[in-house]
């Protein structure tokens, strides 16, 4: 889960996936725009296609309207002179036809263009019949040898005693360039004829199948297959988008800008909703839980005996792609959105399983742990610290105030009389910086004064350094216990154990950093004989 997590969280995975994110919009906005494609060429082959199944379907009515005329018109003795001459006379219709014979039992007896045979032609058995009131019959390419057409060949249609010849040329497809198309005699039985057009496509579209194919071997293609009204005659299609978009230039370019623009606003709009929805903050908001919160426990040095005689409970979080993020980063968030209760109670409920399980039974110590001043209210803290009060046999708890905001002296100062009636020891935290003030030293009935790092960790000799020793004094003057943090280096844990009367406690990275409970435990049960051994010596 942290793997995959922490592509959304770091910044070089989230380019990577701005670019994935544009390719993959840019295919769907192309995918769009073919299918656009594909629907406008649809339609332009459904109406280019309309226009030859015209064509086919007055061959047709031609075809019927001759045998129509012949039955009216050509009444005289079959294959006489008079029965010739009417038989031209339909000939000279404006229908395309212009051979007709005259069959009787199969057999061809006279034909316009070579009159009566010697020997009447037998046709064989057609290739298909075309149903209705009388019957039509169709002999498919038969050589016309016999007619005198020597080398040609061409259709036989037959109804009566009647029969024309359709040639072969007589059906044309009037389509743009980019529509392949084939027009075909299909039988009731499967068989079919080329009748026009590119050989090979009615074929085509029998295999693929009619509709759109997206992963045929020449590409994205259209293919689709349409009768005519009697439904022997039908005109195959095939048009390759490629060939569609080809044939419109400028469609192409637009398809082009705007799958890019297209792919860079759907880019913009997924990473912001990533953005937003894995935000440090977001992130932080979402799992914040008993998993996700870890403890760390920092050593308090007691200056008088050497003796380890609590903590400090500093609070970290484990992020989902499992780097440990320090509170300086995620407590304005905690107080932005009112959850300093929250956190709180999490860190007293981890704290006071960790430190029952892992220290020693005999140890007593104090744990420190911060509170913001919009938490000093007696009842709620007794209700988040029950499971430390719970241990009260085995530790003190001491409230580290957060000086974040200036402090209302009067509502605090009753809170903290009611805190310290139930056993709480009250420091403020951070001393000499932000809002805190020698004021609020005098003014409220606190235990001690933590003083803030920056006066331990200047460098001798400068104001700040200097700075420490005043502050020492003026809250000693105050009569609260003093805390020193940010104790760092040997030479200042030497020159503050010195001030032993001055002094309580010290605190920081010369002591011992801030350590996971197994180690914080390790540590007071390593330092407790050299502790022992300093309280027999001052005693």
């Amino acid at each position: 889960m942290a793997g995959i997590s922490a592509l959304f969280v770091s910044a070089r995975s989230l380019r990577a996936l701005g670019i994935v994110v544009w390719f993959v919009a840019a295919l769907l906005f192309a995918g769009v725009f073919a299918l656009a494609v594909a629907v406008q060429g649809r339609e332009a082959i459904r109406v280019s296609v309309a226009h030859g199944i015209d064509d086919v379907d007055r061959l047709v009515r031609n075809i019927d309207t001759a045998f129509d005329e012949l039955d009216r018109s050509v009444t005289s003795a079959p294959c006489s002179d008079l029965y010739m001459r009417q038989l031209r006379q339909i000939a000279y219709l404006p229908d395309g036809l212009s051979e007709f014979f005259h069959v009787e039992e199969g057999r061809v007896i006279c034909t316009l263009s070579a009159e009566r045979l010697a020997d009447a032609h037998v046709l064989g058995s057609p290739d298909f019949v075309r149903d209705g009131t009388v019957p039509t019959t169709f002999w498919m390419d038969r050589d016309l040898g016999f007619t005198g057409l020597a080398g040609m060949s061409g259709t036989i249609v037959q109804r009566g005693n009647f029969a024309t010849v359709i040639p072969p040329e007589r059906i044309s497809l009037n389509l743009p360039g980019w529509i392949d198309a084939e027009v075909v005699v299909i039988t009731p039985d499967g068989r079919w004829w080329h009748r026009g057009g590119k050989e090979r496509v009615h074929q085509d579209v029998l295999i693929a199948g009619a509709g759109m194919d997206w992963t045929g071997a020449g590409g994205p293609a259209l293919r689709s297959k349409t009768c005519s009204a009697e439904g022997h005659y039908c005109i195959s299609t095939r048009a390759y988008l490629v060939d569609v978009a080809a044939s419109n230039p400028a469609m192409m370019l637009l398809v082009v800008v705007f799958a890019g623009l297209g792919a860079s606003w759907a880019t913009r709009f997924t990473l912001g909703l990533i953005r937003r929805y894995w935000s440090f903050e977001a992130r932080f908001l979402r799992n914040l839980d008993a998993k996700s919160l870890i403890c760390a426990y920092q050593p308090i040095l007691e200056v008088a005996t050497g003796r380890i005689a609590g903590c400090e409970v500093l609070v970290r979080w484990r992020d989902i792609d499992d780097t440990v993020v320090y509170p300086d980063a995620f407590l304005p968030i905690v107080a932005r959105h009112d959850m300093m209760r929250q956190l709180t109670t999490l860190i007293v409920r981890r704290a006071a399983v960790e430190l029952a399980e892992r220290l020693p039974s005999e140890a007593r110590l104090q744990v420190n742990i911060n509170v913001f001043p919009s938490e000093i209210d007696a009842h709620r803290i007794n209700e988040v610290f029950k499971p430390l009060r719970d241990l009260s046999d085995r530790f003190t708890i001491a409230l580290e105030i957060i000086e974040s905001d200036a402090l209302p002296l009067e509502l605090v100062q009753a809170e903290i009389e009611r805190l310290r009636q139930e056993g709480y020891l009250i420091y403020l935290d951070d001393f000499g910086t932000g809002y805190s003030t020698i004021r609020h030293v005098a003014a409220l009935d606190i235990d001690g004064i933590k003083l803030d790092k920056a006066f331990a960790m200047a460098p001798d000799g400068s104001v700040m350094a200097e700075m420490l020793h005043h502050a020492i004094g003026m809250v000693r003057s105050a009569g609260r216990k003093v805390v020193v943090e940010g104790v760092e280096t040997a030479a200042r844990l030497a020159q503050l154990r010195e001030r032993a009367d001055r002094v309580d406690f010290l605190q920081g990275y010369q002591i011992s950093r801030p350590l996971d409970i197994d180690g914080f435990a390790a540590f007071v049960r390593e330092r407790a004989p050299a502790a022992a051994a300093a309280e027999r010596k001052a005693a």
